[in-house]
């Protein structure tokens, strides 16, 4: 397989865009799992992994779930070295996976559901979505845990909850990852304020990337003595107050600063647009700024356009244009490529 054909198949949900999409880029849940009586992926011996990982397969074909019908396989082992590296660049995979045998991906036509087989755990259910619309993303990813939970048995303690490799995950074995861009809160210097209510609550808020791209990203700290519905619950309410600060404090920013804000957001997407050369921190300052722009609808553009250039101009990718152009420069192809990327949408 290409990468474009990769590409195509994990992020085609990235086009259909729900609540809150101005602030919030983008929702994951994952729920961890492990099969009694084997070894965690992590000590487990080649022996032990090809059984987890023939079990996992055939409990898939058992289980009455219609969401299991359609999965697509993809063995690890059967990647080159250069597919590797790029499910990695995309957090698909994790690097341990690449030097594991028996290790995989099962995914749906949408790609927004995905499986992933002897990584940190035995399974890791995924579901992902833009803006925030975390219910159908649980009960999407819930409805594979039912169907497997009912033919496989499940590692699971009375008093403890689900067992996990990880400690963290201990209990209900619930991740849930929320994407923010907040250059509103950062630049009000509203984030100091926030951060006591967050904690509070059982969340994380950390810097994604680079500062200059004003992304955060929103974690639940608590999975063990709580319920999914506890979970979900208070990060809802957590996602619902930060964004309604970061609203607020973009409006309350460009009214104060509107012709410099207009000229920031006008030459972010001038320069990207026509730029002969990007490194990667200029082009995601640039991204951080154009967005912001587009989202408060001073350039007319969609909010889609922007975040392909955010999901799509990574390294990995960026070289694996180098080697089809035969230029050495990822500078020189990263401003190609996101110029690629922008020319269907005029301003």
């Amino acid at each position: 397989m290409g990468n474009q054909r990769f590409q195509d198949m994990f992020t085609s949900w990235q086009e259909h865009t729900q609540a809150a999409y101005d602030v919030v880029l983008e929702s994951r849940v994952h729920i961890h799992r492990n099969i009694r009586s084997y070894a965690f992926p992590l000590v487990a011996t080649a022996e032990v992994l090809a059984k987890v990982y023939q079990d996992i397969k055939q409990a898939l074909y058992l289980a009455r779930e219609t969401e299991f019908y359609c999965l697509q396989w993809i063995d690890i082992d059967s990647l080159t070295a250069k597919e590797k590296e790029w499910f990695v660049s995309w957090h698909w995979i994790t690097a341990e996976m690449t030097n594991r045998k028996h290790t995989g991906l099962a995914i749906s036509a949408d790609g927004a559901l995905q499986l992933q087989l002897n990584g940190t755990d035995h399974i890791q259910i995924n579901t992902a979505c833009t803006g925030f619309s975390l219910k159908p993303l649980w009960q999407r990813a819930n409805a594979c845990d039912d169907a497997l939970e009912a033919v496989l048995p499940v590692a699971f303690h009375r008093k403890l909850g689900y067992i996990t490799a990880s400690p963290a995950l201990l209990g209900t074995g619930l991740k849930i990852n929320i994407l923010l861009h907040l250059p509103g809160i950062v630049q009000q210097q509203r984030l100091r304020y926030l951060i006591p209510f967050i904690t509070n609550e059982g969340f994380l808020l950390q810097r994604d990337v680079t500062p200059e791209t004003h992304i955060f990203q929103l974690t639940n700290q608590v999975t063990l003595g709580v319920t999914e519905q506890d979970i979900m619950e208070r990060i809802f309410k957590v996602v619902q107050r930060i964004v309604n600060e970061e609203r607020q404090c973009r409006l309350q920013y460009i009214e104060e600063n509107q012709a410099a804000f207009i000229d920031m957001g006008k030459r972010a997407y001038a320069i990207l647009s026509y730029a002969y050369m990007l490194n990667r921190l200029e082009c995601m300052r640039l991204w951080s700024q154009l967005r912001w722009a587009v989202a408060s609808r001073y350039i007319d553009l969609p909010l889609i356009a922007c975040d392909q250039l955010f999901f799509a101009a990574r390294d990995a990718d960026i070289a694996d244009v180098m080697m089809k152009n035969k230029c050495t420069s990822i500078e020189i192809n990263r401003a190609a490529f996101v110029q690629k990327a922008l020319e269907k949408y005029k301003v």
